[in-house]
């Protein structure tokens, strides 16, 4: 940090041993120091909106990810009596979508409750845009509006983020 004229901010810093919990149980560290600063551990960082925890479960990041869609379907759901099919779309996609979207390569493994949670979310907005009820089937729902199960969506990501690392499409640091 010396070096490239940086200084830490004691106040910003986060620190977090990642391991299984067995691992994480055998270590007694509270704290590690970096320069004069004594940095706690976490077991949970936020890194440009990426919320990560030391079981790399993702649970986390993908509770903050449920809870702004959420709150983005209930303003749709609000609005949606207003709003034809396609400019209702539009805005599921552009709000809903993108926030399902954000950081998607790095869910690629979580557990399938934590994917259920997301595709939850992904229905409820489906239905609100469609027009359908909690008991109609979601899978015609999706196909009709041409949205990508979130499953599918992290796959697309990381298979377009790998042909562009292949191709050099990517950016060098890929």
């Amino acid at each position: 940090m010396l070096r490239n004229k940086l200084k830490l901010n004691d106040e910003k810093t986060e620190a977090m041993l990642c391991g299984s919990k067995l691992s994480l149980s055998k270590v007694s560290l509270d704290s590690i120091q970096v320069g004069q600063a004594r940095i706690p551990l976490s077991s949970s960082v936020r890194n440009l909106g990426l919320y990560v925890d030391n079981l790399l479960t993702m649970s986390d990041h993908v509770s903050s990810v449920v809870k702004a869609c959420y709150f983005h379907i209930r303003t749709l759901g609000r609005l949606r009596p207003s709003l034809n099919k396609k400019t209702a779309n539009a805005v599921a996609v552009s709000l809903i979508g993108s926030t399902l979207d954000f950081a998607n390569s790095c869910l690629w493994g979580i557990s399938k409750s934590e994917l259920s949670r997301l595709q939850r979310v992904q229905n409820t907005a489906a239905r609100i845009v469609a027009g359908k009820k909690t008991t109609d089937h979601i899978t015609p729902v999706l196909r009709d509006l041409h949205w990508l199960p979130v499953e599918k969506r992290i796959e697309h990501k990381l298979l377009t983020l790998t042909y562009g690392c292949l191709h050099d499409l990517a950016p060098v640091y890929l």
